[in-house]
This record gives C-alpha cells, structure tokens and sequence, in this order.
C-alpha cells in the first residue's frame, strides 16, 4: 500500500504539485514511517529520498532504519501477520524473518485458506487478480473456480446493466456479448438521464426569458419556440430512457 502511495506522490510532483510533496515532506516523521513500512516488509525509502530531495530535504535513515526493523520484528515476522499474509495470497519473505521454520509453517496454513474453489469463486466474481501460482498443483481446478465465479457472478447481464449505467469499471473483456449489450445499455440509460437534465436546465433558462416581462418582444417569441423545441426532446428522450430502463429491468 505504502509503495504505491509513495508512487503516487512521486507522480504528483512530476505533475506540478510540489506545494503538497513539498509539506508531505516537511512533516514526515521518519521512524513512524519506517515502522508502517516495516509492518508489511516494503520498503519505499527511495522514493522519498527521490522525492524529499528535490526540495533540499533529507530522509533520516537513521530513524527510518530503526523504525523498519521495528516494524519488520514486531509485526510482520509474527504469526498472526505471516498466516495473513498467506490467507490473502500473499507471499512470505522468509529470509527477512530469519529462516523461521514456525513462520514457514504459519504461512502454508494461510495459503491452505485461500487455495480453495470457494476463494477462487468469490475472487472470480469480483473479477479481482487471485495467486493462482501460490497454490501449485492444485492451480488448475482453482482456475476452473475462478472462471465459474467471473461468468456466474461478476458477468451477471443485471451487474453488467447496473455497472454501465452507474459508470462503474467493468471488465468487458473477461465476459460474454450479453453482458457486453447489458452493460452498454446501462451507459446509454446513464447519457439519457444526463441529456434531459441538461434539457431542463436550459427549458428553466429559456422560461424565464419567455417569461420576462422586460424582455423584447422578439426575444420572448425566441424563447417560446425554443421551450417548444426543448420539450418536444425531453418527450423523445423520456421515451427512449423508459423503453431502456424496462430492458434493465428485465437483465
């Protein structure tokens, strides 16, 4: 996690932000830091060296250090954190923890929890990246898991509609044409809704023009024909939105 916020920081500064980069530095408290760090086994003390630097403001390695061989020791190389590690998936670093035989041992009882059809299934219908290759011979069945939870849960043409239409990420490409066309369907329900909104925002504006008494003569008629015209589209698109909505309905 830290990684990448480090990551994007960096980003952040190469786009021009460097008043914030510029504070994250300045307060940084370098021992807490190191501990969270620690905690998880990543070290991301280069990026804010690369980072800090541009501003003339240097990373106490020293306190960094101290609180990442905390973290690792106190948190990480333990074993409610290793079994963790192994029930999401995760790999182990083995060698940071001393060779520890009983940590080893925490972690293939982690990984027993997740190479199992029902994880892979759940993973799968979230579409979300599942370690197959943590789980050795048993990989192939848990594919066939996986690839059941992403057709049966996360392709479901009713989930596709709603992701669409709530401009949601899906994964096409992991799904079927009828999750594809659902899904499609809920883009078009969702640039419906927002053209009529736009249509009665200036249907507003346009009635107060017609509807000023101050206004020209001309001005009015303009105004009038406009409110025709605009409502005239409001019923077409209201047409077409609700014919699209029953199509969801029924996914």
């Amino acid at each position: 996690m830290y990684r990448s916020i480090f990551a994007l920081l960096l980003a952040l500064l190469l786009g021009g932000c460097a008043v914030f980069a510029d504070k994250e530095c300045a307060d940084a408290k370098w021992y807490e830091l190191g501990y969270r760090e620690g905690s998880d086994a990543r070290n991301s003390r280069s990026y804010w060296q690369q980072v800090c630097g541009n501003f003339n403001i240097t990373l106490d390695t020293a306190a960094y250090d101290r609180g990442y061989r905390d973290g690792v020791a106190q948190v990480y190389c333990t074993p409610d954190k290793i079994y963790a590690e192994g029930k999401a998936g995760r790999g182990f670093d083995a060698q940071l923890c001393g060779g520890r035989k009983d940590l080893q041992a925490r972690h293939e009882a982690g990984l027993r929890e997740y190479c199992t059809p029902q994880v892979a299934y759940a993973v799968g219908g979230r579409a979300d990246k599942y370690e197959f290759e943590r789980c050795g011979k048993a990989a192939a069945e848990l594919r066939r898991s996986y690839d059941s939870g992403v057709a049966g849960v996360y392709c479901r043409p009713a989930d596709a509609y709603r992701a669409g239409r709530n401009d949601e990420k899906f994964q096409l490409s992991l799904c079927p044409p009828n999750s594809e066309s659902a899904y499609r369907t809920g883009l078009e329900v969702r640039s419906l809704i927002k053209s009529i909104s736009e249509i009665d925002s200036d249907l507003y504006e346009q009635k107060r023009k017609r509807d000023d008494k101050n206004a020209k003569d001309d001005d009015k008629r303009h105004a009038d024909n406009r409110v025709r015209d605009l409502e005239r589209e409001r019923r077409r698109l209201k047409e077409k939105l609700e014919t699209l909505e029953r199509v969801g309905r029924n996914y």
